[in-house]
């Protein structure tokens, strides 16, 4: 009996250990996709809003 509790206690820490590794990789890409907007936000936009809308092309 001992030998059961032993591994669900092991089994339960790596549980644990699994979902701590998935919650900071979580955490980073929420950072990093805020990094991300951030600079984005910082980038210079064109003067005329409608620049870039519709072109035409002349062969």
């Amino acid at each position: 009996m001992d030998e059961i509790s032993m591994a669900m206690a092991s089994m339960q820490l790596q549980q644990q250990v699994q979902l701590s590794v998935v919650s900071k990789a979580m955490d980073m890409q929420t950072q990093n996709a805020d990094a991300l907007i951030e600079a984005m936000n910082e980038l210079p936009v064109a003067q005329d809003p409608t620049r870039g809308i519709l072109f035409d092309q002349s062969v």
